[in-house]
């Protein structure tokens, strides 16, 4: 906990310590950055399955930022291409005679 939460004061009738909360503002904003890496698997869906406006208005109340994390994670896997080679076609290319190239009928 936090030290600046509580207020410990001495009891000038019992002498006993007496402990009490320190109360937040009204004016403690809460802000949450959203990280598309970070989000639930229901919330990738959440964001997925979004087609309006209103749609994306009640993502972005539960997780502020979810938008624009969501479409730039899609703007990565587009100019992310991968090709999925195997490993033992780059190893046979290196080096025919290996073991591991050989086929044995």
């Amino acid at each position: 906990l936090d030290a600046t939460m509580f207020t410990v004061s001495l009891s000038t009738v019992t002498a006993r310590p007496t402990l009490k909360l320190a109360t937040p503002s009204r004016k403690t904003t809460i802000a949450r950055a959203v990280s598309y890496e970070t989000m639930s698997g229901y919330m990738k869906s959440r964001c997925a399955a979004a087609k309006t406006a209103a749609d994306w208005q009640a993502i972005e109340k539960d997780a502020p930022g979810a938008k624009a994390a969501y479409e730039s994670a899609q703007a990565k896997a587009k100019a992310t291409v991968t090709t999925k080679a195997d490993p033992m076609d780059a190893l046979c290319a290196d080096d025919p005679s290996a073991v591991e190239c050989k086929a044995f009928d």
